[in-house]
């Protein structure tokens, strides 16, 4: 009952009072944006006051709040923080490409951990954006979602993540990173299918254990050793 009367006096309430609520609200919560236990009501209240409110406040809480709740696995609910996130970047006049195109890798991301098909879409769009930005950064993130899920870590070859990683390894350079040591890891996986590859496959693989080691990151060093155990 409390539930029905709260949306009853809501729906009431003239749009123009609704959106001064949610910015006011949003306004006193900003000032407390460092603390997790409040990021969700920020989001919601920040995005409820478009176009009212702070549209680089919206984007940074929704962003932030799809974080939270990604790390609580509720990948559902962190999918509509990003696309909330995403719709307000690509709608403002001081539109940030690389940013929409972080966004939408997230939302790609949450929806195929999600088990939504969409993922898989939203994903090699964000692939074409970062190959259109020459953010080999972006491209790479991209490339590593695309193949969690992807053909290849099921002997399958995908020319269009083989292709994107590729591209990604090649823009990052020789330096030793996480990123790169992820790509090597892409493209082994892509090319573990093929009789052809068999010496480039192992040469990537040793080149991502040595970037691994070289790095003294455990968690690197895990999905390099998963991925090889694979």
């Amino acid at each position: 009952m409390h539930a029905l009367f709260r949306s009853a006096r809501y729906e009431a309430l003239p749009c123009s009072r609704r959106l001064l609520l949610h910015q006011r609200v949003a306004h006193t919560l900003a000032g407390r944006a460092a603390d997790d236990r409040v990021i969700l009501d920020l989001a919601r209240h920040a995005f409820a006051a478009l176009p009212l409110g702070n549209a680089h406040l919206a984007i940074d809480a929704c962003r932030r709040a799809g974080d939270f709740v990604s790390r609580c696995l509720g990948f559902d609910e962190a999918a509509r923080y990003y696309r909330n996130a995403l719709d307000v970047a690509s709608g403002i006049e001081s539109r940030d490409d690389a940013l929409c195109c972080e966004l939408a890798i997230r939302l790609g991301e949450a929806l195929t951990f999600a088990g939504d098909a969409e993922g898989r879409a939203v994903l090699e769009q964000a692939a074409t954006s970062a190959r259109r930005l020459r953010a080999s950064e972006l491209l790479a993130t991209a490339s590593w979602a695309l193949s969690q899920f992807g053909l290849g870590f099921l002997g399958l070859f995908d020319p269009f993540v083989a292709s994107a990683a590729e591209e990604a390894l090649a823009g990052l350079g020789p330096e030793p990173t996480a990123t790169r040591a992820r790509l090597l890891l892409v493209l082994a996986a892509e090319y573990a299918g093929s009789l052809d590859h068999h010496q480039r496959r192992q040469a990537l693989w040793a080149e991502a254990l040595a970037v691994a080691r070289q790095l003294d990151d455990p968690v690197t060093l895990a999905h390099v050793l998963a991925a090889y155990q694979w």
